[in-house]
């Protein structure tokens, strides 16, 4: 297949996801795995698009207000051939945490925590792990492992499972590891075991993409009831564990909670990473390609007051990328009352069952919330 010059996620992103293809997460469209007729038309269908179309709509509302979209995004990235493939695995939903901005869908902990009427919760884990093995043989049977260039897994957390080393097994089975890279989205609580980091030195490159929206105590809050010094102490322990093709980024969303208190997130990175980005200096690129947040935790919650707070605080904070200029008050968006209705009774009954509360977590802001 030819690489899209429009958007190269559709025709070299292979992403798995509970039993459907798609070509990135953002995407809106879908072919169920079971149906070889639907997923040959969906590729068809991808392959076709020039330019956009409704099912892109995300990116190209990021595009509009001058963000990076995971469109612009795909075209950083160096592929050897027209037909490589990057391979994306969502498909194990075994999950430690229950982060504000997910839910069950993602997580056997927030299913455990808001349990379904329909299953017990000591079948959680159990149900999720037949689920991940059926999605497994989907993978194998339909991904051409010969053409893979990089692994992107998903959870879930995915180093809480073995998921992953059965995929890398079955693609040591036609490709030599130095050849590709390898990545994680993962929350950073779980520290890989040895048999792990063994295998992580075979690939051309590691990069664990940390899913964290603050530290400290607003990490703790914003991706309950995970810890933050545990998270440091981890990092610490594979910063020292020599494996020369580990790299370290963020995977950062914006939300009404977290956007005021971007400057202590960057001080953080300065001083923590200091030593492993000296060749560099610029640290601040950990927390440099912030994605606003969907659903309820979205930016239309923010109130007018705390945009202005905002806005005025950073316009003259320098850190990201010149070319595209700062970024944190283009996360903003028009504030909607029935969003912000929905945003605050949405965390007064979080706060109610995880006995938290908001305010005393984030009291610089408490202010400007009703």
């Amino acid at each position: 297949m030819t690489k899209s010059t429009f958007c190269t996620q559709l025709t070299n992103n292979d992403r798995y996801v509970y039993g459907k293809l798609q070509a990135c997460c953002w995407i809106t469209r879908s072919a169920d795995l079971t149906n070889p007729i639907e997923v040959g038309k969906y590729r068809k269908w991808m392959a076709d698009i020039k330019s956009w179309v409704p099912e892109c709509n995300y990116c190209r509302k990021c595009e509009a207000l001058g963000l990076t979209s995971p469109r612009l995004q795909s075209f950083e990235r160096t592929l050897p051939d027209e037909d490589s493939i990057v391979a994306e695995f969502q498909i194990d939903r075994l999950c430690n945490g229950a982060c504000l901005i997910c839910g069950p869908y993602n997580s056997t902990t927030w299913e455990k925590y808001n349990p379904s009427p329909h299953f017990e919760i000591k079948n959680i884990n159990t149900r999720a792990k037949n689920d991940a093995t059926k999605h497994l043989r989907q993978v194998i049977d339909n991904l051409d492992f010969k053409k893979v260039v990089s692994l992107n897994f998903l959870g879930g957390e995915p180093l809480l499972s073995d998921t992953h080393l059965i995929i890398i097994r079955e693609l040591e089975k036609y490709k030599d590891l130095k050849d590709v890279s390898l990545n994680y989205i993962t929350n950073g609580s779980q520290l890989p075991s040895d048999e792990i980091i063994e295998i992580w030195k075979k690939f051309k490159r590691v990069v664990l993409n940390l899913s964290i929206d603050g530290t400290g105590e607003h990490f703790n809050y914003l991706r309950w009831p995970l810890q933050w010094h545990q998270v440091e102490r981890n990092l610490r322990y594979l910063m020292d564990a020599n494996i020369p093709s580990l790299k370290f980024t963020c995977s950062y969303t914006i939300t009404p909670f977290n956007i005021y208190y971007h400057d202590e997130y960057v001080k953080w990175a300065n001083v923590f990473f200091t030593n492993l980005y000296m060749s560099t200096n610029d640290t601040n690129l950990f927390f440099a390609k912030p994605f606003a947040a969907s659903g309820v935790m979205n930016s239309r919650s923010i109130p007018v007051k705390l945009q202005q707070t905002v806005r005025l605080k950073y316009s003259n904070f320098q850190s990201f990328d010149q070319n595209q200029g700062h970024t944190i008050d283009k996360c903003l968006s028009p504030f909607n009352e029935q969003e912000y209705k929905k945003f605050m009774e949405y965390v007064t009954q979080q706060d109610e069952k995880r006995k938290n509360n908001w305010r005393h977590v984030f009291p610089e802001i408490s202010e400007y919330f009703k």
